[in-house]
C-alpha cells in the first residue's frame, strides 16, 4: 500500500491591521533613526547650554556647604541620620544623592560648570531611557524616538536640570528607568543576571529619593512585549479573564519589587507617624491634594504659569484669606478653562484612547503619586510623570501616523510627523521662555553672594549676624529661600561667624549682640 500524501493545512490569511503596522514603523532606514537622535541630543545641549555657567542659587549652598566643612562628608540628605521634613517629605532618607553630590564636587569644587554638566547628562541618559520604555510599550522606532525627544526638550523640566539641587529628581528617575527598562527585558529565566542588575538599580531608586516608593507599581504598567501599532488601533477589548491572569502574573513576577517597598516604609515608619499625626497633614489629605492633581494635570498639558495662584493658594492656606482664591479664579478665566481643558484630555485619552496610550496615562498618574501629598508644586516634581505624559502623546501620533495614511495616503503620512515637529518646536520656545528666569535668578544670587562676602572684613570674630529682605525667587526661579548662612561661610571663609536665618527667631541670649543686614535690591545695609 502507497502511503497516502497528506495535502498541507491552508493557513489563515494576514491581518491586513498587522501588515499596515509593521510596514509603517519597521525601521527601513537606520540611517535616518541615527540621524533623529543625533538631531535630538544636539537639540538638548543648545537648549540647556547658555546655562552650563549659571551660579548656584538656594538650596544649592546647603549641598555645597556639607561637601565643603570638614565633617560633611555624606551629611547632607540624611546619609548619617535620615531624619524626616514632617508633612512636604515622609522619607527624607537620600545617601546615593549626597554620594553623587560629592562626587561631583571632588571633580568640580565651587565651579557650577561641572554640577549643570552632570545635571544635563542625567536627563539626556533620562531621555534615551525614556524611548526604550515607549518602544517597549509599542513596537514603534517612530513613537519612541517622538517620546525621547520631546521628553528631552519638555518646559517642565527647566527646573530639575538648571536648577542644581534638582539633580535628586533626575538621579531617582535614571534609576527607576533604569530598572524599568532592565526587569521588562524578554528574557528566559526569571533569575538571571538581568534579574538582580535590575533589583540593584532598584534598590538605589530607594536610596536617592522617596519618589521610588511608586517603582512597583511602574513595573506592572510595561509589559514584557510590546504591541504593534495596528493592535493599538484596533478596537475590539480583550476579555477581562485574559487580562487578570496576566495581571496576577506579572504581580507574582515582581514580587521582590513589592517587598523592598514594604521594607524600605518600615524603615520609615516613624516618619511617617510623625507626619501624620501634625495638623497640616490633615489638609494636605483634602483641598491640597485637588490642588496638586489639577496642577499636574495642566502642567503636563499646558506651560501654565502657576506663581501667582500658589500665592493666591498659600494665603488661604496659611492666612485663612478664603476670599483669596475665589478672587483669583475670577480674574483668571484662562487658568479654570486649562484645568477644564486638561481634565477631558487626560480623562479621554484613558477611557478612550488606544491600549498604548491609556497603559502611559496610567504610568503619569501612578509617578504623580507622591506628588500629591507635598505641599509644594514645583516643577521638578512633575519630572517623573512626564515620562507617562509625553509617552502617551507620541503613542496617540503613532496611531494618527498610520490613519492618516490610510485616509490620505501620501499627505497624510506627514500629518503626524508634522505634529510631532511643532510640539517640539514649541517646548523649546516655552523652554527658553522659563530659562530666562532662571538666568535672572542665578545673576541676582551672585551679586547677593558677592555683597554678603563684602561684610566680612568689618565682621569681629565669632560674630552673630541676619540676612533680612532677601527674594524668594525670580518668577518661580528659587533664590534665596534658605541657604544664605551656607553661602555666606564658603565664600567668605569665616565658618566662625554664626549667621541667623531670617525666617529663625535668635534666642534672647544673642538678641543683644545680633547684627541686622537689610538688602535693599543692590547691597546689604543695616537693618537698625
Amino acid at each position: 500500500m502507497s502511503p497516502t500524501t497528506q495535502s498541507p493545512t491552508p493557513s489563515a490569511p494576514p491581518d491586513p491591521d498587522d501588515q499596515i503596522g509593521a510596514s509603517a514603523y519597521r525601521p527601513r532606514h537606520h540611517w535616518l533613526i541615527s540621524v533623529s537622535i543625533a538631531a535630538a541630543v544636539l537639540l538638548t545641549v543648545l537648549l540647556y547650554a547658555p546655562r552650563l555657567r549659571d551660579f548656584f542659587l538656594s538650596d544649592d549652598f546647603g549641598l555645597l556647604w556639607a561637601c565643603w566643612r570638614p565633617d560633611g562628608l555624606f551629611a547632607n540628605n540624611g546619609w548619617i541620620s535620615g531624619d524626616s521634613i514632617a508633612v512636604t517629605s515622609f522619607f527624607r532618607f537620600m545617601p546615593c544623592s549626597s554620594l553623587s553630590g560629592w562626587i561631583i564636587y571632588g571633580f568640580s569644587g565651587l565651579n557650577p560648570l561641572g554640577w549643570h554638566v552632570a545635571n544635563l547628562l542625567l536627563h539626556l541618559l533620562n531621555s534615551l531611557l525614556v524611548a526604550i520604555i515607549v518602544g517597549r510599550v509599542v513596537r514603534s522606532p517612530w513613537a519612541a524616538l517622538t517620546a525621547g525627544a520631546l521628553f528631552a526638550v519638555h518646559y517642565l523640566h527647566v527646573e530639575p536640570v538648571v536648577w542644581i539641587s534638582g539633580r535628586s529628581v533626575l538621579l531617582v528617575s535614571c534609576f527607576i528607568l533604569s530598572s524599568i527598562v532592565v526587569e521588562t527585558r524578554l528574557r528566559s529565566r526569571i533569575w538571571g543576571t538581568g534579574r538582580w542588575i535590575a533589583m540593584l538599580l532598584a534598590l538605589t531608586a530607594f536610596l536617592s529619593k522617596e519618589d521610588s516608593i511608586i517603582l512597583p507599581m511602574l513595573l506592572l504598567i510595561v509589559p514584557m512585549s510590546p504591541l504593534s501599532v495596528a493592535e493599538i488601533l484596533r478596537f475590539r477589548p480583550r476579555a477581562r479573564s485574559t487580562e487578570l491572569v496576566e495581571l496576577k502574573v506579572r504581580l507574582r513576577r515582581l514580587w521582590p519589587y513589592w517587598v523592598l517597598a514594604g521594607v524600605y516604609l518600615l524603615t520609615r515608619l516613624g516618619a511617617i507617624t510623625r507626619a501624620t499625626q501634625e495638623q497640616a497633614y490633615r489638609l494636605e489629605l483634602g483641598f491640597n491634594v485637588i490642588k496638586n492633581a489639577l496642577f499636574a494635570a495642566v502642567a503636563n498639558l499646558f506651560p501654565a504659569d502657576f506663581r501667582e495662584a500658589l500665592e493666591a493658594w498659600n494665603r488661604w492656606y496659611k492666612a485663612g484669606e478664603q476670599s483669596a482664591v475665589a478672587g483669583f479664579l475670577l480674574s483668571h478665566p484662562l487658568i479654570i478653562l486649562g484645568a477644564f481643558v486638561a481634565a477631558v484630555f487626560w480623562v479621554a485619552l484613558l477611557f478612550w484612547g488606544n491600549r498604548a496610550a491609556r497603559r502611559m496615562v496610567v504610568f503619569s498618574i501612578f509617578a504623580v503619586l507622591p506628588v500629591l501629598f507635598f505641599r509644594g508644586t514645583g516643577e521638578r516634581l512633575l519630572y517623573l510623570s512626564s515620562v507617562g505624559s509625553t509617552g502617551a502623546i507620541a503613542v496617540m501620533l503613532a496611531g494618527w501616523h498610520v490613519s492618516f495614511g490610510e485616509l490620505l495616503g501620501r499627505v497624510g503620512r506627514f500629518i503626524a510627523p508634522g505634529m510631532a515637529v511643532l510640539l517640539i518646536v514649541l517646548h523649546v520656545i516655552w523652554a527658553r521662555e522659563r530659562q530666562a528666569n532662571w538666568e535672572s535668578a542665578a545673576d541676582l544670587s551672585r551679586t547677593i553672594v558677592d555683597a554678603s562676602v563684602s561684610l566680612a572684613p568689618s565682621l569681629p570674630s565669632e560674630a552673630r549676624i541676619q540676612f533680612v529682605g532677601l527674594p524668594d525667587n525670580v518668577g518661580g526661579a528659587w533664590v534665596f529661600r534658605t541657604s544664605i548662612e551656607s553661602a555666606f561661610r564658603i565664600y567668605s571663609g569665616r565658618p566662625d561667624v554664626t549667621v541667623i536665618r531670617e525666617s529663625s527667631d535668635p534666642p534672647d541670649s544673642l538678641e543683644a549682640a545680633l547684627q541686622r543686614f537689610q538688602w535693599d535690591g543692590t547691597s546689604f545695609v543695616p537693618a537698625d
